[in-house]
């Protein structure tokens, strides 16, 4: 795809977002592998500040100086195709310790996200002010390794290896925005976005109950699980205290950009633009996904619980979730060259400050969660993003009077340090590139089509950021957060080790069509 198609044709990185929302929705999430709050902030690529597409909106609106000024109407079409694995360290079930150098089977993930952006732009016959109104879905993501699912509960001891940090993930995103620029004195404009988006998203994972207590028990437990079955006491990862947890709601939530752009010589175009975060509608600074919870509780704390209290134990649950993350702020910059009459040259660089997304907080509410044994009221998903740096370059040229032909390459370092992969998140330093061909087939219409693909280096993950034995120190220490083992835990690192191999490879087809209507 060209550049200036780049926002709406690739997404988390991740995820994102949640991915997503983006990541949960908003990522990735990419991020197959699941950016739950993407690296490709709302699934939207690099499109530099200086390109002329009203997608650019996005990331500079001062470019929609640059469009033609009769009404038009754009229509584009993208689908994402994920393919992913994932090969997970053997443990040893006594310490939860990888086994150095073994691997178990390879799990295999595909994932799908078709998305679309609609826009109008006109100059309202002033060549001083350009306007744009448009519908996008920057994210639309879906992701399971589901097994033995009944509706909205599941078995947790069925599930893929990797279950701690994700079984399923189906999340979408529909923005609705205005933009408006203005030339203030020749070759200088400024412009504004503003943005209303609606999320939902369905998060299904899997808790270790056996960690809650550790393997060291206090007495005056009122509920202890150290029955696995057949008088095994419970280990790391055992499937009987797999406890099986979804999420699904929605939110909305306001956003806006800000850009400014200077033709520096009939040749050359600079612009950079500033991307908010995506604010709650009911306020705060983070984004709260609320719906509904279910919970099935775990074989072994069923059974435990059952004959502790007389068999008055319900095992499936039900309640409100919430879930709480952060949208990252971005900073593009871009210049565009017109070398000849034929060829543009493309360069941009950004910024997206993802370090605020390495935290997702689940919180579950309900008079059936509080029942004994409780269930906890907070589960932390730790996801050790980092912000996001790339650079770009690109290059545009004109076949014939009617036909061209653009493409580009782009080099970011990946939303997480490689001990932090994990089965919700792979990722890494990525090289993206893309080819469209864009035909005007008349004066009024035009369409292209385009490829993309998206390679992320394979990841050997020895020394994982996840370790169920710090849940265990932790516990056996009393909860004391002094201790660098609770600090983890209460991290969300006390769970499945992400150790591993990983691999990713993403591609994506895009259509797009454009009319003027004057």
């Amino acid at each position: 795809m060209p550049a200036r198609q780049r926002s709406y044709v690739r997404t988390a990185r991740a995820l994102a977002p949640l991915a997503v929302v983006a990541t949960l929705l908003c990522a990735t999430p990419a991020h197959a592998q699941t950016r739950l709050l993407s690296r490709r902030v709302g699934g939207l690529g690099l499109i530099g500040p200086s390109i002329a597409h009203p997608a650019s909106i996005h990331y500079n609106p001062a470019t929609l100086g640059l469009l033609p000024g009769a009404l038009r109407l754009y229509l584009d079409g993208t689908l994402d195709f994920d393919l992913a694995g994932y090969e997970p360290a053997l443990v040893n079930s006594q310490t939860g310790v990888p086994i150095a150098g073994q691997r178990g089977d390879t799990v295999s993930n595909i994932g799908l996200g078709p998305r679309f952006f609609f826009a109008a732009t006109s100059d309202l016959a002033n060549e001083a002010v350009h306007i744009a109104g448009a519908i996008y879905s920057p994210v639309a993501q879906s992701f399971s390794r589901l097994a033995g699912g009944d509706g909205d509960f599941f078995d947790g001891a069925a599930q893929a290896p990797g279950r701690a940090h994700v079984v399923e993930l189906s999340a979408y995103q529909i923005n609705f925005t205005i933009s408006a620029s203005l030339r203030v004195i020749e070759r200088w404009w400024i412009g504004a976005t503003f943005t209303f988006a609606y999320s939902r998203m369905r998060y299904a994972f899997v808790r270790d109950a056996a960690l809650r207590g550790g393997r060291t028990r206090e007495g005056d437990e009122p509920i202890a699980i150290d029955d696995c079955g057949s008088g095994t006491p419970c280990g790391y990862d055992a499937d009987a205290a797999a406890e099986a947890i979804v999420v699904s709601g929605g939110t909305t939530s306001l956003g806006a950009v800000f850009g400014t752009l200077v033709r520096v010589h009939e040749r050359l175009d600079i612009g950079v633009g500033f991307s908010t975060r995506l604010f709650d509608i009911d306020g705060g600074s983070g984004l709260r996904v609320d719906g509904d919870a279910t919970v099935r509780r775990s074989t072994a704390v069923y059974d435990a619980a059952s004959a502790a209290l007389g068999g008055a134990v319900q095992r499936d649950l039900t309640g409100r979730g919430i879930v709480r993350y952060h949208m990252p702020w971005q900073i593009n910059i871009g210049a565009t060259y017109r070398a000849t009459a034929r060829l543009t040259l493309d360069l941009q660089l950004r910024w997206v400050e993802q370090s605020d997304q390495s935290i997702l907080d689940v919180q579950l509410t309900g008079a059936q969660f509080s029942d004994e044994p409780e269930i906890p009221d907070r589960i932390t998903r730790f996801q050790g993003h980092r912000d996001v740096f790339a650079l770009q370059i690109g290059a545009g040229y004109k076949l014939t009077s009617t036909l061209t032909l653009e493409g580009a390459l782009m080099l970011d370092n990946g939303i997480i340090p490689k001990n932090a992969t994990s089965p919700l998140v792979i990722d890494g330093w990525s090289l993206d590139g893309f080819a469209v061909l864009r035909w005007q087939l008349t004066k009024i219409f035009a369409v292209q089509i385009g490829y993309g693909f998206v390679l992320t280096l394979p990841a050997s993950v020895d020394d994982s950021a996840f370790a169920p034995s710090l849940f265990v120190d932790c516990v056996e220490q009393r909860f004391d957060l002094d201790v660098a083992a609770c600090r983890a835990a209460l991290d969300g690192r006390g769970v499945t080790t992400g150790a591993g191999d990983y691999r990713l490879f993403r591609q994506r087809f895009n259509v797009a069509l454009s009319l003027a209507l004057r």
